[in-house]
Protein backbone atom coordinates (compact mmCIF):
# COMPACT_ATOMS: atom_id res chain seq x y z
CA UNK A 1 0.00 0.00 0.00
CA UNK A 2 2.87 2.39 0.82
CA UNK A 3 4.53 1.59 -2.52
CA UNK A 4 1.34 2.40 -4.47
CA UNK A 5 0.90 5.65 -2.53
CA UNK A 6 4.49 6.71 -3.33
CA UNK A 7 3.94 5.92 -7.02
CA UNK A 8 0.73 7.93 -7.17
CA UNK A 9 2.23 10.95 -5.38
CA UNK A 10 5.35 10.91 -7.59
CA UNK A 11 3.26 10.55 -10.73
CA UNK A 12 1.12 13.56 -9.80
CA UNK A 13 4.25 15.58 -8.96
CA UNK A 14 5.93 14.77 -12.30
CA UNK A 15 2.80 15.75 -14.25
CA UNK A 16 3.08 19.30 -12.95
CA UNK A 17 6.78 19.58 -13.81
CA UNK A 18 6.96 17.98 -17.27
CA UNK A 19 4.64 17.58 -20.21
CA UNK A 20 5.31 15.21 -23.11
CA UNK A 21 3.04 15.73 -26.09
CA UNK A 22 3.03 13.76 -29.33
CA UNK A 23 1.90 16.06 -32.14
CA UNK A 24 0.50 14.46 -35.28
CA UNK A 25 2.34 16.34 -38.03
CA UNK A 26 0.75 14.55 -40.97
CA UNK A 27 3.48 12.19 -42.07
CA UNK A 28 5.33 11.12 -38.93
CA UNK A 29 5.15 12.57 -35.44
CA UNK A 30 6.83 15.27 -33.43
CA UNK A 31 7.33 15.22 -29.68
CA UNK A 32 7.29 18.33 -27.52
CA UNK A 33 8.76 18.05 -24.03
CA UNK A 34 8.09 21.00 -21.74
CA UNK A 35 9.91 21.43 -18.45
CA UNK A 36 7.52 23.70 -16.57
CA UNK A 37 9.84 24.10 -13.59
CA UNK A 38 12.84 25.40 -15.57
CA UNK A 39 10.85 26.82 -18.53
CA UNK A 40 12.67 24.70 -21.15
CA UNK A 41 11.29 23.17 -24.33
CA UNK A 42 12.66 20.26 -26.34
CA UNK A 43 11.29 19.39 -29.79
CA UNK A 44 12.02 15.94 -31.20
CA UNK A 45 11.55 15.71 -34.98
CA UNK A 46 9.51 18.02 -37.14
CA UNK A 47 7.67 15.82 -39.61
CA UNK A 48 7.91 16.27 -43.34
CA UNK A 49 6.66 18.57 -46.05
CA UNK A 50 3.95 17.40 -48.41
CA UNK A 51 4.96 17.52 -52.07
CA UNK A 52 2.44 17.26 -54.88
CA UNK A 53 3.56 17.91 -58.44
CA UNK A 54 5.52 21.18 -58.35
CA UNK A 55 4.01 22.55 -55.14
CA UNK A 56 5.12 21.96 -51.57
CA UNK A 57 2.93 22.41 -48.50
CA UNK A 58 4.71 23.00 -45.21
CA UNK A 59 2.75 20.72 -42.92
CA UNK A 60 4.25 22.33 -39.82
CA UNK A 61 2.33 25.53 -40.67
CA UNK A 62 -0.89 23.57 -40.17
CA UNK A 63 0.13 21.24 -37.33
CA UNK A 64 3.22 21.81 -35.21
CA UNK A 65 3.52 25.61 -35.35
CA UNK A 66 -0.12 26.23 -34.29
CA UNK A 67 0.39 23.83 -31.37
CA UNK A 68 3.55 25.66 -30.27
CA UNK A 69 1.72 28.99 -30.54
CA UNK A 70 -1.22 27.65 -28.52
CA UNK A 71 1.22 26.56 -25.79
CA UNK A 72 2.96 29.96 -25.79
CA UNK A 73 6.25 28.47 -26.96
CA UNK A 74 8.34 31.07 -28.79
CA UNK A 75 11.76 29.60 -28.03
CA UNK A 76 12.85 25.97 -28.44
CA UNK A 77 15.83 25.23 -26.23
CA UNK A 78 16.78 22.01 -28.00
CA UNK A 79 15.67 20.64 -31.37
CA UNK A 80 16.53 16.95 -31.76
CA UNK A 81 16.36 15.31 -35.17
CA UNK A 82 16.34 11.54 -34.68
CA UNK A 83 17.52 10.87 -38.24
CA UNK A 84 17.53 12.54 -41.64
CA UNK A 85 14.58 10.82 -43.30
CA UNK A 86 12.28 13.57 -44.57
CA UNK A 87 9.32 12.43 -42.45
CA UNK A 88 11.45 13.29 -39.40
CA UNK A 89 13.52 16.25 -40.61
CA UNK A 90 11.62 17.68 -43.57
CA UNK A 91 10.26 20.73 -41.74
CA UNK A 92 13.46 21.77 -39.93
CA UNK A 93 14.07 24.81 -42.15
CA UNK A 94 10.49 26.02 -41.77
CA UNK A 95 10.67 25.66 -37.97
CA UNK A 96 14.01 27.49 -37.86
CA UNK A 97 12.59 30.34 -39.93
CA UNK A 98 9.60 30.79 -37.62
CA UNK A 99 10.88 29.93 -34.13
CA UNK A 100 14.08 30.72 -32.26
CA UNK A 101 16.08 27.58 -31.49
CA UNK A 102 18.91 27.40 -28.97
CA UNK A 103 20.63 24.15 -30.01
CA UNK A 104 20.18 21.46 -32.63
CA UNK A 105 21.17 17.85 -32.11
Amino acid sequence: MIFITVLVVNHQHLNTEFTLTMVDVGQGDAFVIQDHKNYKTVLIDTGGAYKHDDSTINLSDKTLLPYLKEQGIDFIDLLIISHLDLDHSGEVINILEKKEVGNIL
